[in-house]
C-alpha cells in the first residue's frame, strides 16, 4: 500500500493504493517541516543514490498509476454516459412501438366498423355500381353462350341454375317452388328464379346479368315470427346470402320474451355454413339483433 503525496502542494493527501510500493517522501516532508537543509542534504548522502533512484522509480509508477486510475475513470464514466443514451434510445424506440401499434389497432378498429357498416347498410336495391364495374367488365369478355327461351316446367332431377349457381332439383312443392342440391347445400327457391341448363345454346353476343334481388338483401327481419317460421324464413334467408356472395348480414328478431332470440341463436349454432355470429352494434340494434358471417 502506497501512500499518495501532493507534488505540488508537497504535502501528503493522506489516501492510500492498494498493490503499489510507494516512496516515502521523508527528505519532503523534513524540508516542509524546517528541518535545516545542511541536515536534509547529508542525510540523503548517507541514504545512497542507489536508494534514491528507486524511490524515483516507486515515485514514477506511483504516477503512472494515478493516471491510468484518472483514465480507468474517464473510461467509466463515458460508459456509463453510453448506456444511458442506450437505455434512453431503447426507452423511446419502445414508446413509438407502442404508439405505433395503438394506431395500427385504431386504423384497423376504424376500418372493421367502415366495413361492417357499408355491408349493412347496402341493400338490394343499390346495385348499380356493381351493375356500373360489370358493364365494363363485359366489353373486355369473350361472346357468351346464350340460353334460348327456358321452359317453365320443372321436375325433380332437372339440372338448372339459381343466380349464379348450378344445382339438380330434388324435390318440388306444387309448381310454384322447389328444392334444389348445390354443392351438397340444399335451398329452396320460386321456380321463376331457376333456369334449365341442359338446352343447346347458340353462340350470340350476350350481356353479364347481376342477380340480386331486394329479398337477398343483407337483413332479414322476423319480428312477430314464431319460432318455427322464422326459422323457416331465416334458412332460405342465409340460402339466398350464400348464393348471392354475401359474407356478413344481420339479423333482427327484437328482444320480447326471448323465445325467438333463442330459436335463432340455436338455429345459427347448428347451420353449417355460418362461421360466427355476435350481438349487434347497439345503433343497429343491440341485443335485438345478430352479425352473422358466413
Amino acid at each position: 500500500m502506497a501512500a499518495i503525496y501532493d507534488e505540488e502542494q508537497r504535502k501528503p493527501t493522506y489516501e492510500f493504493m492498494q498493490g503499489i510500493i510507494g516512496k516515502s517522501y521523508a527528505f519532503e516532508t523534513a524540508s516542509r517541516y524546517g528541518i535545516s537543509n545542511t541536515i536534509v542534504q547529508e542525510a540523503k548522502s548517507v541514504y545512497g543514490d542507489n536508494s534514491e533512484k528507486l524511490s524515483l522509480l516507486i515515485e514514477r509508477g506511483s504516477q503512472l498509476e494515478r493516471e491510468l486510475k484518472q483514465k480507468h475513470k474517464k473510461v467509466d464514466d463515458k460508459l456509463e454516459e453510453l448506456r444511458l443514451k442506450e437505455l434512453g434510445i431503447k426507452e423511446q424506440k419502445e414508446r413509438l412501438y407502442k404508439e405505433l401499434d395503438e394506431q395500427k389497432a385504431a386504423l384497423k378498429r376504424s376500418y372493421e366498423v367502415a366495413i361492417s357498416e357499408a355491408k349493412i347498410a347496402a341493400r338490394a336495391g343499390d346495385t348499380k355500381a356493381i351493375h356500373r364495374a360489370m358493364s365494363k367488365a363485359n366489353k373486355k369478355l369473350p361472346p357468351k353462350e346464350k340460353e334460348p327461351k327456358r321452359d317453365t316446367l320443372f321436375s325433380v332431377g332437372d339440372k338448372v341454375k339459381y343466380h349464379s349457381q348450378k344445382g339438380t332439383i330434388v324435390s318440388m312443392r306444387g309448381k310454384e317452388e322447389a328444392t334444389i342440391e348445390v354443392d351438397g347445400m340444399r335451398v329452396r327457391a320460386k321456380t321463376r328464379h331457376l333456369k334449365h341448363t341442359q338446352i343447346v345454346k347458340v353462340k350470340p353476343q350476350t350481356q353479364i346479368k347481376v342477380n340480386v334481388e331486394k329479398k337477398a338483401g343483407l337483413k332479414c327481419d322476423l319480428h312477430g315470427m314464431r319460432a318455427d317460421e322464422a326459422c323457416e324464413v331465416l334458412d332460405k334467408f342465409l340460402s339466398d346470402a350464400l348464393l348471392n356472395g354475401w359474407d356478413e348480414v344481420i339479423i333482427y328478431h327484437g328482444i320480447g320474451t326471448g323465445k325467438l332470440s333463442y330459436a335463432v341463436k340455436n338455429f345459427l349454432k347448428a347451420h353449417p355454413r355460418v362461421k360466427k355470429f355476435e350481438d349487434a352494434p347497439q345503433h343497429l340494434g343491440g341485443f335485438g339483433a345478430k352479425i352473422v358471417t358466413l
